[in-house]
C-alpha cells in the first residue's frame, strides 16, 4: 500500500520507513541508541548485547522462531540519500530494510560467533502483543530509488556489538559493567 506525502511547504517528499525500530545502529545520536541500550527491553539486540557482553546468556521470549529485518543504518542512510535524489519517489511511502528475515536463534548464534562465546539462550514465555514476523518488501525501494542494501547481517552486528562493547567500557549513557 502506497500513500502519497505531501510537505506542509508544498513540496513533493518521500517517506522511507525502516523496518526496524530504531534501525540496526552502533551509537547514532538522535536514533534512540542510549536509551535503548540502558533499557534492554527495548530491543532484542540491544538486549542481547546487555546480557552476553556481561557473561549471561540472551533471553528469547518464545520458541526463537520470531522473525525480523535487521536493517543496518548505513543502509538507511544510503537509502535517505537515493530518495532526495530521485524525482519518481517524490510523494511516496518506501519500505527500507534488508528484504530478508532473520530469526531470533540465527540472531543468538551470530552473537556466539561475534563475541567468541557459546551461550544458550534462556528461553521464556512470548510476551504478549510480540509480533511473530516483521519482514520488509523492499520492491519499491529497489524500483524507485535503485536501494539494494549493503551490509550484510553479520558485519552490521559485529559494528555494532564492537559500539555496545565501547559503551560498556566508557560508561557511555550511564552504562557500567554491572
Amino acid at each position: 500500500m502506497s500513500r502519497k506525502c505531501r510537505s506542509p511547504y508544498q513540496r513533493a517528499v518521500a517517506l522511507c520507513r525502516s523496518f526496524q525500530n530504531p534501525p540496526f545502529d552502533p551509537g547514532a545520536p538522535g536514533l534512540g541508541t542510549v536509551r535503548q541500550f540502558a533499557d534492554a527491553l527495548f530491543g532484542v539486540i540491544a538486549a542481547f548485547a546487555a546480557r552476553m557482553l556481561r557473561g549471561r546468556p540472551p533471553v528469547i521470549f518464545g520458541d526463537g522462531r520470531q522473525s525480523r529485518d535487521f536493517v543496518f543504518v548505513d543502509d538507511i542512510i544510503k537509502a535517505n540519500l537515493l530518495a532526495a535524489e530521485v524525482s519518481a519517489v517524490h510523494g511516496e511511502v518506501v519500505n527500507i530494510g534488508t528484504g530478508r528475515a532473520t530469526d531470533l536463534k540465527t540472531m543468538a548464534a551470530a552473537f556466539n560467533r561475534v563475541l567468541g562465546t557459546n551461550f544458550e539462550p534462556v528461553h521464556d514465555a512470548p510476551r504478549p502483543g510480540d509480533v511473530k514476523h516483521s519482514l520488509a518488501d523492499i520492491s519499491a525501494a529497489r524500483a524507485l530509488l535503485g536501494y539494494e542494501p549493503e551490509v550484510a547481517f553479520e558485519e552490521g552486528l559485529r559494528q555494532t556489538i564492537d559500539w555496545y562493547r565501547w559503551a560498556l567500557e566508557t560508561g557511555y549513557g550511564g552504562w557500567s559493567a554491572r
